[in-house]
C-alpha cells in the first residue's frame, strides 16, 4: 500500500495530470460532440420525401387497395373468371389462326411452307 501511495503522488506531481488541462480536454470533447450532433442532425433530414405527407389519406389508400384484392380473391372463389387483361378469347377482338404471320415467336408451331410463300421479285 506503502508502495501504490508513493506512485501515486509521484504520477500526481507531474504536469500530465494537470486539472487545467482535464478540464480542457473535456470541454474540448464536448465541443466535439456538439459538432457531431449538428452533423447527425444534418443528415437525419428526409431528402426527397415530402414531409407533410397526410398519413390518414395513405392508409385511406391503403385500405382500397386491400378492398380490390379482396374483391378480386372473392371473385375467383366464386368462380369468376378473373380480370379482363386474363381472359383468353376477348369479345370483339378477332385473334389470328394458327400458322398465319412471319413465324414470330419461338416453337414452330406457326410455320408457313415454303410453297405458301410469296414469290421473290426479280431483277431484269
Amino acid at each position: 500500500m506503502k508502495a501504490g501511495a508513493a506512485e501515486l503522488k509521484a504520477t500526481m506531481k507531474k504536469s500530465e495530470l494537470d486539472i487545467g488541462g482535464i478540464e480542457s480536454l473535456q470541454d474540448d470533447m464536448a465541443d466535439l460532440m456538439d459538432a457531431h450532433a449538428e452533423i447527425q442532425d444534418a443528415m437525419a433530414q428526409p431528402m426527397g420525401i415530402p414531409v407533410d405527407i397526410d398519413e390518414d389519406e395513405l392508409l385511406g389508400e391503403l385500405d382500397a387497395l386491400e378492398d380490390e384484392l379482396a374483391a378480386e380473391a372473392a371473385g375467383e372463389a366464386a368462380g369468376e373468371a378473373g380480370p379482363s387483361y386474363l381472359q383468353d378469347d376477348l369479345p370483339g377482338v378477332p385473334l389470328p389462326a394458327v400458322g398465319v404471320g412471319g413465324g414470330g415467336g419461338g416453337g414452330g408451331g406457326g410455320r408457313i411452307a415454303e410453297d405458301e410463300l410469296p414469290a421473290v421479285p426479280q431483277k431484269t
